[in-house]
């Protein structure tokens, strides 16, 4: 049995290093398997990663512009939840950073870079539809202060005896002084404009009125209230203006909708 022992012993003795390098190459393998299955799996999560944002986005996104703005109250709230829409929007590229000891592999593995190439898509459109919902967004806060200002001023017309003419005239004049501080986007500017030139003519007619009443002179009289008036139309243009800037910035909100939400992405 001795003997036997130490022919084993020889023979182990002698092919050692053959031993020791299967031993290193097995688990070199091993590794390598390991790693692959892991790649799999972050690439995997990055993909589950970028799309759960994607849809959390377009649910948050329907759900604020389905809002209504019926009260001012409920105007801040479609304001602050598409605010809210905004921000998640600009986190797109933190969902496309790849993992450090993975990201190489998207240059000679096809199913890779199929998903980063997805996820790029995915970000570039959706930079360009967080522009225009900003755009948009803006360009309505601005509109509803204007609207918050005429319809404070307008109020005060309400069946008012002679009396209280100079209280319509100060709402007036409050009303003007407000569009004039606005500071709006340039896609408002006319409108703002629009609105500070028919404020002005309103007021300016107010005072032409109180001034003929207070002078009994009744051809000037006649002459305000027909100018009063014919500011008061006026008014309508700022709607139609309004509609002629903020249409086009809805027709590019829309299609940047479709293009982020709708449309297949590239895979």
């Amino acid at each position: 049995m001795k003997l036997k022992h130490d022919r084993l012993a020889s023979l182990f003795s002698g092919h050692k290093k053959w031993w020791i390098v299967g031993g290193v190459g097995f688990f070199i393998i091993l590794a390598l398997v390991a790693y692959g299955f892991w790649s799999v799996k972050v690439w995997q999560a990055y993909e589950t990663g970028y799309t759960s944002w994607h849809d959390q986005l377009q649910t948050q996104t329907e759900s604020a512009l389905t809002m209504g703005v019926a009260t001012p109250q409920a105007q801040q709230s479609k304001f602050a939840a598409l605010q809210h829409v905004e921000e998640q929007a600009a986190q797109g590229q933190a969902h496309c950073q790849e993992h450090q000891l993975f990201h190489w592999q998207r240059q000679f593995i096809e199913d890779f870079r199929s998903k980063f190439d997805r996820c790029a898509t995915i970000v570039e459109h959706t930079a360009a539809f967080r522009q225009d919902l900003t755009a948009v967004t803006m360009y309505l806060k601005n509109e509803s202060k204007v609207v918050t200002a005429l319809r404070t001023a307008a109020d005060a017309n309400k069946e008012v005896g002679d009396a209280e003419w100079p209280a319509v005239l100060a709402r007036w004049q409050s009303a003007n002084q407000s569009i004039k501080s606005l500071t709006v986007e340039k896609s408002f500017v006319p409108v703002k404009q629009l609105a500070d030139d028919k404020t002005t003519a309103i007021t300016v007619a107010w005072s032409a009125l109180l001034q003929a009443n207070t002078d009994k002179d009744k051809a000037k009289y006649e002459a305000a209230t027909k100018v009063l008036a014919e500011s008061y139309d006026g008014l309508g243009d700022i709607t139609q203006s309004s509609e002629s800037v903020i249409t086009p910035l809805i027709k590019k909100l829309e299609a940047s909708y479709a293009r982020t939400f709708t449309q297949p992405q590239a895979s």
